[in-house]
């Protein structure tokens, strides 16, 4: 009984291990889309600026 019983928690121990990694991986994951999605935003934001400061420039065409 004691053998399975260091087994059950040997197991469980692992589980969690492969647990915390895996959240520890998907929590970098999440990091890099949010600095691409910042990337993405700042590349549109000034590429409307752009835009909009060429309309001014020709006078709105």
């Amino acid at each position: 009984m004691t053998g399975q019983y260091l087994l059950s928690l040997a197991t469980v121990h692992r589980a969690r291990h492969d647990e915390a990694a895996e959240a520890a991986a998907l929590t970098g994951v999440v990091e890099e889309l949010r600095d691409h999605a910042a990337s993405y935003d700042l590349r549109y934001a000034r590429s409307r600026l752009a835009v909009i400061t060429a309309k001014g420039a020709t006078g709105g065409r």
